[in-house]
């Protein structure tokens, strides 16, 4: 028991996406990961981030994943006639140097079929899967609004 809580702990502070938000490989910068709570028996919650693409050539952020809900699905925010629709997008294209933002009012993350509430200051895994940078594991706080830049 002692050797797997100590391989956990290894492995937790040992990443860069667990302290810093970025992979290990340098190629796509993730910041300002965060969740609204939940309360009661709300099935499903938002997830915001911002994505700055370090690479020479664009990368596509095709797919994320987390232990926390069933579903994860990037959006859009659409306006039609006074009316705001949310569309299911099926990859994001992050061109070289440009930084992309899931916020409010704008492109997100819906999670949905929750396993459980998310509470306020609690954190959770969220992985990114990319066309070209691969899988990156980075991890969501749960607050009430926005970090600051």
């Amino acid at each position: 028991m002692i050797k797997h809580f100590t391989l956990t702990l290894l492995l937790l502070f040992s990443s860069p996406s667990f302290s810093q938000g970025e992979p290990e490989n340098g190629t796509i910068e993730i910041t300002n990961v965060w969740s609204r709570p939940t309360g009661g028996r709300t099935m499903s919650a938002v997830l915001y981030l911002a994505l700055t693409n370090k690479m020479t050539g664009a990368d596509k952020l095709i797919a994320i994943d987390t232990p926390i809900a069933e579903i994860a699905e990037m959006h859009s925010t659409v306006h039609s006639n006074n009316i705001v629709l949310m569309r299911a997008v099926d990859f994001i294209t992050l061109e070289p140097g440009v930084r992309f933002e899931f916020k409010t009012g704008g492109h997100h993350i819906m999670l949905m079929k929750l396993h459980q509430p998310l509470a306020l200051g609690a954190r959770f895994p969220v992985t990114l899967t990319f066309e070209n940078a691969g899988k990156i594991t980075v991890y969501s706080t749960i607050r009430k609004r926005a970090p600051s830049q």
